[in-house]
């Protein structure tokens, strides 16, 4: 049956993300990012 794949497919994926420690994606804000440093004198 599809469904039961497609259950089978998510339940290893929760493990997975579970598992590994990472969790959700760190979105960087663009306001805050800076490609080169400065020096304030």
């Amino acid at each position: 049956m599809p469904l039961q794949q497609a259950l089978k497919h998510l339940n290893k994926g929760f493990q997975s993300f579970f598992k590994s420690g990472f969790g959700y994606p760190k979105f960087k804000s663009k306001h805050h990012y800076q490609s080169a440093s400065q020096l304030h004198e």
